[in-house]
């Protein structure tokens, strides 16, 4: 998603409210976070406006532990563009930036014990910027392992007849792609690892099928990964021992929102 074309997708082609109400006037715009964060769409942000010729200075970085009042952003131009842009800045640095500090929690309550990833699915439009938040806070993009995972789901499999038979036409694929089977039965993990399944994912809600793939995979004479989905953070400590990867849902779809602030003048 390029900056220029999210910032022209949100404002269109004119703001007519803007237009009218607003002085015609150069002008300062200054955003603040009102909330204990860890930063992240700041890169993202500093090119949306320079997409729209504002003059901006980024006061902290992707990354950064700032503290509520801390000035984030300065920026300047004529008013009426920092005015219709100024709420598209803190969306984007609120949902970025929530995202980022919820996957920090995250990585610390695992302390080292297995990798906190996000979902295969993130949000509706955003997943980019909501891999990139995950990244920023601490956690893997997306998988187990570098490279593209095609992931087999149930709804594949159904589709296909059968896993095997699933896993076959896969096997197609090019080889630059890495294979991860979503399975719901101890039986599904033994197919899976015996066709060379790199990566097994399970679901947090049934710990004796999650526990199954942990012996199988432990049998293996190669390296499988195991991921476990989980719906929030609570399954960080009931897997973070047994799976290699705990992808956290609530990552990107909710949790305590930070909240930025902006002044005008």
């Amino acid at each position: 998603m390029r900056p220029s074309d999210y910032l022209k997708g949100r404002v269109g082609d004119a703001d007519v409210v803007t237009s009218l109400v607003v002085p015609d006037t150069d002008g300062r715009m200054c955003v603040c976070a009102k909330d204990d964060a860890v930063i992240a769409g700041m890169d993202f942000v500093v090119d949306m406006l320079e997409s729209a010729w504002v003059d901006v200075s980024a006061l902290v970085k992707d990354g950064d532990r700032v503290s509520a009042g801390t000035r984030v952003i300065s920026a300047s131009g004529p008013m009426r563009l920092l005015t219709s842009v100024g709420e598209i800045v803190t969306d984007v640095l609120s949902h970025m930036s929530t995202i980022a500090t919820a996957t920090s929690e995250a990585v610390k309550e695992a302390d080292g014990r297995c990798i906190i990833a996000a979902g295969h699915a993130s949000g509706l439009g955003t997943e980019d910027l909501d891999r990139k938040a995950i990244e920023i806070g601490g956690g893997d993009p997306n998988t187990t392992v570098s490279g593209p995972l095609l992931v087999l789901r149930p709804v594949h499999v159904r589709a296909c007849g059968n896993l095997r038979t699933a896993m076959e036409k896969l096997s197609k694929a090019s080889f630059t792609y890495m294979t991860g089977v979503e399975v719901s039965t101890p039986e599904e993990v033994s197919v899976a690892v015996d066709m060379g399944a790199d990566v097994i994912v399970a679901s947090g809600a049934d710990r004796g099928l999650v526990e199954e793939a942990r012996r199988v995979i432990d049998g293996a004479d190669r390296r499988v990964a195991l991921e476990v989905e989980c719906a929030d953070t609570e399954g960080i400590s009931a897997y973070a021992d047994i799976a290699d990867v705990v992808s956290v849902g609530s990552l990107t779809e909710g949790g305590r929102s930070v909240r930025f602030g902006i002044e005008l003048n």
